[in-house]
């Protein structure tokens, strides 16, 4: 997916099938994990609406998701859902769609598009491990500096098990040829529970929680920090 000839039409059949595999293989619930104290926390505070950033934002599957959950908990809650693809940022343009609170914006997620304290909670799902290695601390790092309250991250768990499993869920749920060939690569460029805590502490988050999320994730989070009163 990271081609930059990959045809528009394959680009969306994927975000399809992400989206789909979030669903039910659990993304969205480790993406929640992570942030969902941090935006409690936040309108505890006094945070009204809280401001949460979509770092590769992708198809913008959690974005909605984020928002049907804040409007469940009665939370006021405003994303910006960023994504430096054009494809990508147009599909999450057609899921903001009459969805109050979701803003998109095309922008690079290694250089992100606010200035400190500008947002609450940062978050950002399947984008480390298109990181460089080494920039992974760094990129890990400015999210850090961005939200006032704090952050989470959801990655890949590398090992056997997620490896073949999305292999086997690429084909039973009819998934198309990104999603095929890209599920499986993108486990592989994963991570272990000790490679994520060596990432959190060379980025300086000394607040960090790294926690295994089954079948395939791994999540960062930190925080919650006070949120600066006016």
């Amino acid at each position: 997916m990271d081609a930059p000839d990959v045809p528009p039409r394959e680009l969306r059949r994927a975000f399809v099938d992400i989206a789909r595999s979030n669903r039910w293989l659990g993304g969205h619930a480790a993406s929640l994990s992570a942030v969902a104290d941090l935006i409690v926390r936040a309108a505890r505070d006094g945070a009204s609406p809280v401001r949460v950033l979509d770092v590769g934002c992708g198809g913008g599957d959690f974005a909605v998701a984020l928002l049907a959950w804040a409007a469940r908990e009665g939370l006021e809650v405003e994303v910006v859902a960023v994504d430096p693809c054009p494809v990508a940022a147009d599909w999450t343009r057609r899921q903001a769609a009459g969805r109050p609170g979701l803003h998109v914006l095309r922008a690079d997620g290694l250089r992100p598009p606010f200035a400190a304290g500008r947002v609450h909670v940062v978050h950002a799902a399947m984008v480390l491990h298109h990181v460089p290695r080494a920039e992974q601390a760094a990129f890990v790092a400015s999210l850090a500096e961005v939200a006032t309250v704090g952050g989470g991250i959801a990655d890949l768990r590398r090992a056997c098990f997620p490896y073949f499993g999305v292999a086997l869920w690429g084909r039973l749920a009819g998934a198309g040829r990104l999603f095929r060939h890209d599920g499986p690569l993108s486990v592989a460029r994963g991570f272990t529970p000790e490679e994520a805590e060596d990432i959190a502490r060379e980025a300086g988050l000394t607040d960090c929680r790294v926690e295994t999320r089954f079948p395939s994730r791994l999540t960062w989070s930190w925080g919650p920090r006070p949120l600066a009163k006016a």
